[in-house]
């Protein structure tokens, strides 16, 4: 049985059909019939096996008796707030090139520290920093209760 290579296959070719090397295919088992979505440790399981694998940069020079997720969550707050900068900082180069390139550019453009994108970005960091610190302060201070 050729699979929509007919053509191909009755070009001059003598060809025997392929036959499928095993009689029952084996599927992998799918997200939602994993035993993790019945069990909480086994969720537990697969969640903290993401993290190790996914994510070895951050974790990297840690030890077994510091809390990775305290690790993971200020690493999130230096992700947006290193965002937030470099947003600031695109808008300021252009900024200073357009003074001096364009004649009345200040004039007809809103600078940096008043331009919605800029500010939206620092509003959006900030709501990071303080959505961290509750969930911090909701697991006793410190995240100490993290399984991480």
């Amino acid at each position: 049985v050729h699979v929509g290579l007919e053509s191909v296959a009755e070009g001059g070719r003598n060809e025997t059909p392929a036959t499928p090397s095993k009689a029952r295919v084996d599927w992998p088992v799918l997200p939602w019939n994993e035993a993790s979505h019945s069990d909480a440790d086994e969720l537990w399981k697969h969640q903290h096996s993401v993290l190790m694998n996914e994510l070895p940069s951050i974790l990297r020079g840690s030890n077994a008796n510091d809390n990775i997720l305290s690790q993971l969550l200020q690493k999130c707050i230096a992700l947006e707030d290193d965002h937030a900068k470099r947003v600031y900082k695109s808008k300021s180069r252009d900024d200073s090139r357009g003074a001096s390139t364009v004649p009345g550019y200040k004039d007809s453009h809103i600078s940096a520290e008043k331009d919605s994108v800029v500010l939206a970005n620092n509003e959006e960091a900030e709501s990071v920093r303080n959505d961290v610190k509750m969930v911090e302060a909701s697991l006793g201070g410190g995240v100490a209760r993290s399984r991480l």
